[in-house]
């Protein structure tokens, strides 16, 4: 049987390069000091040309 843990997924949107940047290094920080566990993370880019993709409704 697999151990019971909590799970708490999350996304944050970061509209630059540069604030995706300053996002990852606070988080990095929060986990240094105890605040935060980070299991997993994930960097996604968009082209700056082209359009963003609206989320189906």
């Amino acid at each position: 049987m697999q151990e019971a843990r909590d799970v708490h997924p999350h996304g944050v949107e970061v509209r630059s390069a540069d604030g995706a940047e300053s996002v990852e290094e606070a988080l990095k920080s929060l986990q240094k000091e105890g605040l935060i566990k980070i299991l997993d993370a994930a960097v996604v880019s968009w082209p700056a040309e082209r359009p963003s993709r609206a989320p189906d409704s």
